[in-house]
């Protein structure tokens, strides 16, 4: 039987696990020998971590080293490349979770939008983060994000090939956002949609920068100079945005929800697998009011 513990395997390869750790930064500051050497360390980890499986020393009931496992698997594959691999680790991590507490439920969803960004699934990397939003909307980074890849759902093509997205019913909602996968026969029409989806963009952007805002007075130094840098992107990618100035001013004004509000479709979510329909109703439907002016 194979005993080795899983936290001495993460700690002899120093691997650092937890999903609020900012490891795309990390990895591409890194110099080329470190990234080299990071590379067969997590090439080293998932061969252990797959012996470790197999050895069924892990107990049943053991939830937080379960999902721990399964999340290093993950995005080691991920970062590696093998992205069939790291989808169905993801994916079923998911689901696994979705009987968990909501932490649990937000960290599985944290790992699997990181997952689809690589695999660039962006309708399913959309999907996900907004059931983060749904679930824990006081989040800037996710907020952040989502923008980003709705934006990258804008402009660039689904994978093709062997890594196919989730498919839910929700991809048929009239009210789904973005809209992208029915493109409309009519001009007028398809205008308004491009110009609803850049207003949604922009309200994300723009939440993420107003929660970053909201803690500069209290922060550290450290979380002072991350936030200041992450407003200052936001900012540009505010700007570059092919929207009228007069409607950014709108958007930028305007306060998305309540907290009864969140609470609401955080219930309505645990009943309701139609995530898109549930975000655009919760935080976009106000935007066609702008839309149409």
């Amino acid at each position: 039987m194979y005993t080795k513990p899983v936290s001495s395997i993460i700690r002899a390869h120093g691997l650092n696990y937890h999903i609020y750790a900012d490891d795309m930064q990390i990895y591409n500051s890194a110099a080329p020998s470190e990234i080299s050497s990071l590379v067969m360390s997590m090439q080293w980890f998932v061969k252990e971590i797959g012996v470790w499986m197999l050895s069924s020393v892990l107990p049943e009931n053991n939830v937080a080293v379960s999902q721990d496992i399964k999340e290093s698997l993950a995005r080691c594959y991920a970062f590696l490349g093998n992205h069939i691999e790291a989808l169905k680790v993801s994916r079923d991590l998911v689901k696994e979770m979705s009987v968990e507490d909501e932490a649990r439920q937000r960290q599985s969803l944290m790992v699997h939008a990181f997952v689809c960004e690589k695999a660039c699934l962006w309708n399913e990397c959309v999907k996900t983060l907004q059931r983060l939003c749904l679930l824990q909307p006081n989040f800037p980074q996710t907020w952040y994000h989502l923008g980003e890849a709705m934006l990258k759902l804008t402009l660039v093509p689904e994978t093709s090939g062997d890594l196919k997205p989730m498919t839910d019913d929700s991809q048929t909602d009239p009210h789904n956002s973005p809209k992208t996968t029915s493109p409309s026969d009519n001009s007028k029409d398809k205008d308004e949609n491009k110009k609803m989806q850049l207003l949604i963009i922009m309200m994300c952007y723009n939440q993420a920068k107003v929660f970053l805002e909201s803690v500069l007075r209290n922060a550290s130094d450290i979380i002072k100079v991350r936030n200041q840098r992450l407003i200052a992107e936001i900012s540009v990618k505010i700007k570059d945005l092919p929207l009228p100035e007069e409607l950014k001013q709108k958007v930028s004004n305007s306060k998305v929800g309540t907290t009864e509000d969140y609470a609401e479709h955080q219930t309505k979510l645990l009943e309701n697998e139609d995530t898109s329909h549930l975000f655009y109703q919760r935080f976009c439907k106000w935007l066609q009011t702008i839309c149409t002016q």
